[in-house]
């Protein structure tokens, strides 16, 4: 299906992997997704941590400056911010992502020391190297640096209005889109039109659908408090988005084929091939 209506109106980097959304009016499209994003993580001993495990990293808000690489780092409370210059050079270690290891360079230690404050526990901050590029799954292989799956999600607000107004239906309060950090969000589309999108065209870069975006307890995490709000969104999805293989779907995994500038108010063109 195409659109000539349908546009851009939020565009979402996570410089630090299940931290807060840094959102941008335009950021570069490359072949292993949106620049600088999830290019940092926080790990505890060997293992590089999601909102699955510390629920309260979604307070921790980052901004990166793509020309100094200078990272921001702030909260809500006493920690306050803290700021370095993120580096790429030094020695290299594996740590693991969902068993998988990656190699990663660990950052100055006034990151580590605020995060481990901040998360009440001890943690690093780690940054991947250029060398680390990992090759995502679905049906076009791409390439990601330390996401969850492909290079680049996205989802329609038609596709969460829909979900609340099975909510309300259920006597249940919305859900923000935000729940579902999405690194692209479009308006002028039905709800889930972005399944059936072969090919995502956004201005001047194209992309090619890889997987439907299976759904974890990461959505039921409020993202401005950094808790667990409760089995919803999930327990509603369950109920008309399960996938074949289990679980359930919101949104889509992209790669990028066509490299360029994404730009909040682009045309977007949903076509099936």
């Amino acid at each position: 299906m195409e659109g000539a209506a349908v546009r851009v109106v939020r565009l979402a980097r996570f410089p630090v992997k299940a931290c807060a959304a840094e959102l941008r009016d335009e950021v570069e499209a490359g072949v292993s997704g949106l620049r600088n994003d999830r290019v940092l993580a926080v790990v505890a001993g060997d293992r590089i941590l999601t909102q699955r495990e510390v629920p309260a990293l979604a307070r921790v808000r980052p901004s990166l400056d793509d020309a100094t690489a200078r990272l921001t780092l702030a909260v809500e409370g006493p920690a306050g911010v803290v700021q370095g210059r993120v580096t790429t050079q030094g020695p290299a270690r594996d740590v693991l992502l969902f068993d998988e290891p990656v190699a990663v360079v660990d950052q100055s230690e006034l990151f580590s020391q605020w995060l481990s404050e901040v998360l009440g526990q001890p943690v690093r901050l780690v940054a991947a190297p250029e060398t680390t590029r990992r090759t995502s799954p679905g049906d076009v292989h791409g390439l990601t640096v330390l996401s969850d799956a492909a290079s680049v999600s996205l989802h329609s607000l038609a596709s969460v209005a829909q979900l609340n107004d099975a909510l309300a239906e259920r006597g249940l309060p919305p859900v923000p889109a935000d729940r579902f950090r999405a690194n692209i969000v479009v308006a002028g589309c039905d709800a889930h039109a972005e399944d059936a999108a072969g090919r995502v065209e956004v201005g001047g870069v194209v992309l090619r659908f890889a997987a439907l975006d299976s759904r974890c307890v990461v959505t039921t995490v409020d993202q401005v408090s950094g808790e667990r709000a409760g089995p919803e969104p999930l327990r509603t999805l369950t109920r008309y988005r399960r996938s074949a293989g289990g679980g359930v779907a919101f949104g889509t995994y992209l790669t990028v084929e066509r490299c360029g500038v994404l730009r909040v108010g682009d045309p977007v063109r949903l076509g099936t091939s």
